[in-house]
């Protein structure tokens, strides 16, 4: 992976706590609820377990797929994973770490 490629990616993690309301239905509606912080470190974890220098920043929302967060997304490359959880961390990392290897980002 050439420095060039690692200084225009970017993980974003949606880290979005939405207030629930009292006696709601859906009080895990957001993905900072359901895990997106701990995503978050885990994924700055693996990334750096497998040399790949690329930054994850947690974002507060993508303002899209909120029902099926927690949500990351490969930037430039606009890679969308749904429903993260902390135990599908190294299968993105390996799937972001293959990206990095085999795609120019888009212009």
């Amino acid at each position: 992976m050439t420095s060039m490629i690692s200084s225009q990616v970017l993980v974003w993690v949606c880290t979005k706590r939405r207030p629930t309301l009292k006696n709601s239905e859906d009080d895990n509606a957001s993905c900072g609820t359901r895990g997106g912080r701990a995503i978050a470190r885990a994924l700055e974890k693996e990334l750096f377990r497998r040399s790949i220098t690329v930054p994850v920043v947690r974002v507060d929302c993508f303002g899209e797929g909120c029902d099926n967060g927690p949500n990351v997304r490969l930037l430039p490359f606009k890679k969308d994973f749904e429903g993260v959880v902390v135990e599908k961390v190294p299968g993105i990392a390996q799937q972001i770490g293959y990206i990095l290897q085999t795609l120019q980002p888009p212009a």
